[in-house]
């Protein structure tokens, strides 16, 4: 604004203003200040509007629905529990693109857990009207139920007649099972199996139609039981958990029996213990998974019959002692054998040295994976003879079997790991997850010791080390390894069949510098024989993932 006329001197000088001049410019600051409030006003008011215009013009907006849903997916668990509905449903509340997009994924709302203690299902248990309600928002997507009320320290008492206090919700879960939508997996959590068998009790009781109610539809059934229960199942057939109501169309069984020590506090009091299973029942599945630590010969009594089976999983417990060598029918069948002819994957858990003897009875010519999970450090040790004569004399599936998997399990020293490898010549595909060497080895140096041996694993072609800890990826012995692989390869004159290693870093662990390193220290990969070799490091630290790869 220009100054005033008559005191347009004031401002090029010292001079003292008059009364008048005083008033004058008084007057006309007043009017500066009103101006610059009013320009400040539309500066908001403008700084508002293109704030709205960046909103609109935002790339959240242009999401798809679709994209949305999977970040939802990847927010909820598996299973959603009331809590996870809960907050599933503040989610659709924020907006309708949200909402929408919600609605939409039908896998959000076709996985249900209901994980009820005894105090939450007498105070927090949800109407049928709701749970029905959220598996219908699945579409046609198949729904899976998950019931878990065990009550682990509180005394259950059920009986034929009668339930003073049964773990399970049988009002809600009947009706779900016979008035709510179709059910494609099952999974019971409950105390005793006399719990179950009351609940199939009830769910007969109440079918009035056959094959009308969500039950009559189900694949995969699992079930688990207390470990310090004492297994109460009938030893009369027609009265089994197993019998009689189970559908038909369960092609998929998962069974968590109680331990042999803490359940029956006596392990030979298991012995004589059957399993009523029927055999049509193991006959029509492709899927099979027992824990069992029992002393008898249940294991076998089962998996027997199991002629379809692709995926076989047993788990002992970490305390199977073997079974009674006493019985005739061990004998035989270890003699003639059990064929399971259609079986690609064997999943091994938690086994001591005795539970290797199972491979003396398989005969498994189609199999393509073995997974180790867990076990006994000898247990490694133990595994290598009855495996090799179970690849090549029984089953003969080496042409087949090229992936194996170790996860979780101990290995007392470096070289109990490098027998077992040297009976699987075969294999292609090689993961070592979270590997512990119980002796003076460090945990991750001796994977890579164990690998530079010559003529291990001549047709590896994956390698991934999951799960490490950055201090015990040893640089020298990774060199090595490469070095011996690059030697085989220009001895035999050919190209070598390694493509691809990964390391991966357990959560928390530091390994940039480590990282750098191994890049520097492994360029020499690109240049073998011309092959695509991708060497990828990387590691979950501070909330991000980063990876290092070259080829």
């Amino acid at each position: 604004m220009v100054p005033p006329t008559n005191s347009a001197h004031l401002f090029s000088s010292n001079t003292a203003p008059k009364p008048v001049e005083v008033a004058s410019v008084r007057q006309s600051l007043d009017h500066l200040i009103t101006a610059r409030h009013q320009l400040r006003a539309q500066v908001v008011a403008l700084e508002a509007d293109i704030f709205e215009h960046l909103v609109v013009l935002s790339p959240v907006r242009r999401i798809p629905a679709e994209i949305w849903g999977e970040i939802f997916k990847n927010v909820f668990p598996d299973h959603m529990t009331l809590k996870d509905i809960r907050n599933l449903t503040r989610i659709c509340l924020v907006c309708k693109q949200w909402n929408d997009a919600a609605r939409l994924t039908h896998r959000l709302w076709s996985r249900m857990s209901l994980r009820l203690s005894h105090e939450e299902r007498t105070v927090y248990l949800p109407p049928f009207s709701k749970v029905d309600a959220w598996l219908k928002r699945s579409g046609a997507v198949p729904r899976s139920l998950k019931v878990d009320a065990r009550d682990v320290y509180a005394p259950v008492h059920c009986r034929t007649s009668g339930t003073p206090r049964c773990s399970l919700p049988k009002a809600l879960f009947v009706q779900l099972l016979t008035e709510g939508p179709a059910l494609d997996e099952l999974i019971v959590a409950c105390s005793t199996a006399r719990c179950f068998y009351n609940l199939l009790d009830l769910v007969k009781n109440k079918i009035k139609t056959p094959n009308t109610c969500a039950w009559d539809g189900l694949r995969s059934l699992t079930l688990s039981f207390s470990y310090n229960r004492t297994w109460n199942d009938s030893r009369v057939q027609a009265h089994s958990i197993f019998q009689g109501i189970l559908p038909t169309s369960i092609t998929s069984l998962h069974l968590h029996l109680p331990c042999g020590y803490m359940g029956f506090r006596n392990i030979s009091r298991t012995r004589e213990l059957k399993l009523l299973i029927p055999k049509a029942l193991l006959e029509r599945l492709t899927s099979f998974t027992i824990g069992c630590n029992w002393a008898g010969t249940q294991i076998i009594d089962a998996v027997q019959h199991c002629t379809n089976v692709e995926h076989l999983t047993i788990d002992f417990g970490m305390d199977f002692k073997g079974w009674p060598e006493d019985d005739p029918r061990i004998q035989e069948l270890l003699l003639a054998g059990i064929p399971l002819l259609r079986l690609r994957t064997l999943r091994l858990s938690n086994g001591r040295p005795p539970a290797a003897e199972l491979l003396k009875y398989l005969r498994a010519p189609s199999l393509v994976a073995l997974d180790i999970v867990g076990g006994d450090p000898a247990f490694i040790c133990a595994l290598a003879i009855p495996l090799r004569s179970f690849i090549y004399d029984q089953s003969k599936c080496d042409s087949t079997l090229h992936h194996l998997s170790i996860e979780g399990a101990a290995v007392q020293y470096y070289e109990d790991l490098q027998i077992l490898l040297q009976a699987l010549p075969s294999i292609k595909h090689l993961v070592c997850r979270s590997l512990i060497f119980r002796g003076f080895q460090k945990q991750y140096r001796g994977i890579f010791e164990t690998l530079t041996s010559p003529g291990l694993l001549p047709h590896l072609e994956t390698l991934k080390v999951l799960d490490a800890s950055c201090d015990y990826v040893d640089l020298e012995f990774l060199s090595a390894f490469r070095r011996t692989r690059w030697q085989a390869a220009r001895d035999e004159n050919g190209q070598g069949t390694l493509r691809s290693v990964a390391v991966t870093y357990q959560h928390g662990q530091d390994p940039i510098s480590h990282c750098y390193r191994l890049k520097s220290e492994n360029e020499g990969w690109t240049e073998w024989k011309g092959a695509a070799v991708d060497i990828g490091f990387s590691y979950q630290a501070l909330g991000w993932d980063r990876r290092f790869k070259h080829r």
